[in-house]
């Protein structure tokens, strides 16, 4: 019994929608990260 092409395709789109959601997040992170960085340097001059 093989695997069905069906479940092969929503895995695989699964897979993308899930690394592109990580990767948003990762990437609203570090911008938080970023901005905070800058004010306390801008505070610090």
């Amino acid at each position: 019994m093989g695997i069905s092409p069906w479940f092969v395709l929503c895995l695989g789109m699964g897979t993308v929608f899930v690394g592109l959601y990580i990767l948003i997040l990762l990437t609203k992170w570090m911008s938080a990260v970023v901005r905070k960085i800058d004010a306390r340097k801008a505070k610090e001059a």
